[in-house]
């Protein structure tokens, strides 16, 4: 009993018959058909089975027979994982940029010619990209980038006829103020006692600002005074 010996069931070199019982030695290819691996070492077992990744040398799936380097749902590649974690970094500084919000509700008269829209007495959101003056209604650019600005302005009649008014947006990147394009808006109040506002508003323009650019507003009225309260906006989107 201690003397056991492995045998196989040996075949016939030409016809595959059975033919004897086989000791089995360490060199034999025992087939599968017989019950063995039909190898004898386990790089002809990786060859006889296509995986190339048994035999040690390789540790790369896309090198794997069947697989491919993008196939496995639960993992992402290395260039996918940047692409996400740059859209992720993205999207943290969008929420981290500095935002404005200033409202002025003390009432300004119009004039029958364009003047600044000033003393805002308000401020309720205010972040590092945009310095604000209170005073003047001008806003100072401090870092260069794609800003989202708007402004709403509402005029209440003063009288009991028709007045216009109209806003607009203009800027100063150093040569003086200019008029944003298509930022002026207008409308108009029909009487005193009904359908006595009018609204002026440029709500999201965007445009690429640099730093040291100065932006305010301004009113006027047609026919007749109005008192103008409102609010301007700023965001930086990038």
């Amino acid at each position: 009993m201690t003397d056991r010996k492995p045998i196989y069931l040996g075949r016939d070199a030409v016809s595959s018959d059975p033919s004897s019982l086989v000791e089995f030695k360490t060199t034999d290819a025992v087939g599968l058909v017989d019950g063995g691996t039909g190898v004898t070492s386990l790089p002809d077992l990786s060859a006889l089975l296509n995986l190339s990744a048994f035999d040690g040398e390789s540790s790369d799936h896309g090198e794997l027979a069947g697989l491919g380097d993008n196939d496995h749902p639960q993992y992402t590649l290395s260039s996918t994982n940047s692409t996400l974690s740059s859209l992720v970094t993205t999207l943290n500084d969008i929420k981290n940029n500095g935002q404005l919000m200033v409202r002025k509700s003390s009432a300004q008269a119009s004039t029958a010619s364009w003047v600044d829209f000033s003393a805002f007495n308000t401020v309720d959101v205010s972040g590092g990209d945009v310095d604000f003056s209170t005073t003047s209604g001008i806003a100072t650019i401090q870092t260069t980038g794609l800003y989202r600005i708007g402004y709403n302005f509402v005029g209440e009649n003063t009288v009991n006829g028709r007045a216009g008014l109209e806003g607009k947006l203009l800027v100063d990147t150093g040569s003086g103020y200019a008029d944003i394009p298509q930022t002026i808006s207008g409308g108009y109040a029909r009487l005193d006692t009904a359908e006595h506002y009018a609204t002026v508003a440029c709500e999201a323009y965007l445009r690429e600002c640099t730093s040291g650019d100065l932006i305010k507003s301004q009113i006027q009225h047609t026919t007749n005074v109005l008192n103008v309260e409102g609010y301007i906006s700023i965001e930086r989107r990038n």
